[in-house]
């Protein structure tokens, strides 16, 4: 449906591009979209006490989410395809 709607869509208005690129246009727009959810699940996942107990160690917020968010959100961002 994406595909269609690039394909069709933007030569209605006034932009002209090929098969290809519209596939192409279509699967990038639709693989940023999936991985952005799956990143944006993975850093919502993240307790709030995680700060707290970042800044009493001593560390700066973005340590603690920066560890979780690549924990949780990469195993199911690494193949969005299966």
């Amino acid at each position: 449906m994406q595909i269609m709607l690039v394909y069709f869509g933007l030569p209605a208005s006034g932009l002209n591009i090929d098969r290809l690129t519209a596939a192409v246009v279509a699967l990038g727009l639709n693989s940023a979209a999936y991985s952005g959810e799956i990143f944006r699940a993975g850093i919502e996942s993240i307790d709030k006490g995680t700060n707290g107990g970042c800044q009493g160690c001593g560390y700066d917020w973005k340590y603690g989410y920066e560890a979780h968010r690549f924990t949780s959100g990469f195993p199911c961002g690494n193949s969005p395809f299966s």
